[in-house]
């Protein structure tokens, strides 16, 4: 009998250390050193610059950028483009059209989902960017964000009938002619907010040269 309450004590003993291993394993939080938190990326020069050429980035990388899928859905679309090879099955949807597009599309997927990232990151610099005590700087990561922001915003308005009116949750969804608009005066804010405070070389000297002023102008 005492072999046997000893016996049990350890198997419970055990389990109890078993579950507080466990449960501890299960509520550690991992995060990668060489990355600022959020917080603080948000309230710096440099942590805004980083995320504001990221867009650049979104907008032309590979087969997954902005660029790329609407290159492509437009080619295929209009039959700009010929399909060499019909086993590609995006593609091919796009050249066929009406029903054969369907929600398996990766190209239509890419494009959502880069053009809907570059809204909801370039929403981040242009909030926190008229917190910055240099306001040159502030106006060149505006201008550089909004350039990108309004060409994501233009190129959902093209090919959906309606886009998200916003990169919060839960958003409403308005029609592409309002998308449109949308872009237009995300043009305008910008250009405003530039006329006000003229872009810093400093900031220029930090980022790709893509000559914000006439950019925006040029997309309006």
């Amino acid at each position: 009998m005492k072999n046997l309450r000893n016996n049990t004590s350890k198997y419970i003993s055990c389990i109890a250390l078993s579950a507080v291993l466990f449960s501890s394993s299960c509520t550690k939080e991992y995060q990668d050193p060489s990355r600022a938190k959020t917080d603080v990326a948000l309230t710096t020069q440099q942590g805004l610059t980083a995320v504001a050429i990221g867009l650049q980035r979104v907008y032309t990388l590979n087969r997954t950028g902005v660029m790329f899928n609407s290159i492509a859905a437009n080619g295929f679309v209009t039959n700009e483009l010929s399909l060499l090879n019909a086993g590609n099955i995006p593609e091919l949807q796009l050249s066929t059209g009406g029903n054969a597009v369907d929600g398996t599309n990766t190209i239509l997927f890419n494009l959502w989902t880069s053009a809907n990232k570059i809204v909801y990151d370039a929403d981040l610099v242009i909030t926190n960017a008229g917190n910055l005590g240099d306001k040159g700087y502030a106006s060149g990561l505006i201008g550089y964000s909004s350039i990108f922001k309004a060409l994501a915003i233009g190129n959902m308005s093209q090919y959906w009938e309606r886009i998200p009116d916003g990169s919060a949750k839960n958003v409403a969804f308005i029609t592409r002619a309002a998308g449109f608009a949308k872009a237009i005066a995300v043009l305008d804010n910008a250009l405003t907010v530039i006329a006000a405070n003229p872009i810093s070389t400093g900031f220029t000297s930090n980022v790709p040269d893509v000559g914000i002023v006439n950019t925006l102008h040029a997309l309006k």
